[in-house]
């Protein structure tokens, strides 16, 4: 019986390791989804417009994590009077979620921009983190928070 387990072994192990190679990323991105669905859903929004010599511009919207893939994260926003827009991006080393977003077809916004959030203590009920976008010949920015709803 110990020589038949050799032999088993013997074939087994790289065919065991020819498998987790050739799939690794899909097994990466099958935990990594379930550990992070429950960043899926609607978060209400605050975003806090920060410009030098000027009082904080407040904006409040609602933003919904549509889509977890590994650690590929999109979605849709909705800004109240200005319109909608997409995001795409990736959660970082368990630390941040770097998202780039871009403005649907809005008559008042025709620009893009970048948000990286902190995954802190809490991430399935708040995140913070930073925003900034460019429309000709202005780059804005400033915080933002997100609370799940």
């Amino acid at each position: 019986m110990g020589d038949e387990l050799k032999i088993i072994l013997a074939i087994a192990g790289p065919l065991i390791g020819a498998i987790l190679t050739t799939f690794k990323d899909e097994i990466i991105n099958f935990f990594s989804t379930r550990k992070y669905k429950a960043l899926k859903g609607n978060w209400d929004c605050t975003w806090t417009e920060v410009a030098s010599g000027v009082a904080p511009r407040v904006i409040n919207d609602i933003v919904e994590i549509k889509r977890i893939n590994g650690r590929i994260v999109s979605g849709t926003g909705t800004t109240q009077g200005i319109g909608s827009w997409h995001f795409k991006g990736e959660i970082s080393d368990n630390t941040t979620i770097t998202l780039t977003y871009k403005f649907d077809k809005s008559k008042i916004v025709d620009n893009s921009g970048s948000i990286i959030l902190k995954l802190g203590s809490n991430p399935t009920k708040t995140l913070e983190g930073v925003w900034s976008q460019y429309k000709h010949p202005d780059l804005k920015g400033g915080t933002t928070e997100w609370t799940k709803i």
